[in-house]
C-alpha cells in the first residue's frame, strides 16, 4: 500500500464528518474552505478517493481542522487504534510533509492492518465496540 498513513489517520476521520452529516461527499473545497483557483471544484469524494496524493491529504487535514475541533488528528487516530486493539501501530517521529500540513507517518504490521480491515468489514465494530460509524466504515472500505 502506497501511503497508508493517510488511510489510517485522516481518511476515517473525514469519513466520520460525512457520516455525521457535517459535510457531504458532493461538497466542494470552494464551498467548505472558501478555496479559489484550480482546486475549488474538488469534491470531498474526490479528495477521499485520492487520499494518497499529498495535495489531497493537505485538504483532508484542512477539513478536519475546520469542522472537527475537539482533538488532533494524532489523538483521534490513537483512540481509534486502541479501540481496534491495534497495539503495534505507532507514529514515527517523522511526518509526511504536505504543503502547510503534515500527515502523521504511521508504522503498522499485518496483524494490526488485519484488525483495521476486519473493523471496516464488520460495520465499524471491533470486539463488540463501535469504533467507526457503519456509514464511515463503509465509505473507508470503498476506498481500499
Amino acid at each position: 500500500m502506497k501511503n497508508s498513513s493517510a488511510l489510517f489517520t485522516v481518511v476515517p476521520q473525514v469519513a466520520e464528518l460525512v457520516a455525521g452529516g457535517k459535510i457531504k461527499l458532493s461538497d466542494t473545497l470552494g464551498e467548505l474552505l472558501e478555496e479559489e483557483g484550480k482546486n475549488a471544484g474538488l469534491t470531498v469524494e474526490e479528495l477521499l478517493k485520492g487520499y494518497e496524493d499529498k495535495v489531497n491529504a493537505y485538504y483532508l487535514q484542512a477539513l478536519l481542522n475546520k469542522y472537527r475541533r475537539y482533538t488532533t488528528i494524532e489523538e483521534a487516530a490513537q483512540m481509534m487504534f486502541a479501540k481496534m486493539g491495534m497495539q503495534y501501530t505507532k507514529f514515527s517521529s517523522e511526518k509526511i510533509s504536505t504543503t502547510g500540513y503534515s500527515v502523521p507517518d504511521v508504522i503498522t504490521n499485518g496483524i494490526d492492518y488485519g484488525k483495521f480491515r476486519f473493523t471496516l468489514k464488520n460495520g465499524g465494530k471491533y470486539a463488540g465496540k463501535q469504533v467507526l460509524s457503519p456509514k464511515a466504515a463503509e465509505l473507508v472500505q470503498s476506498l481500499l
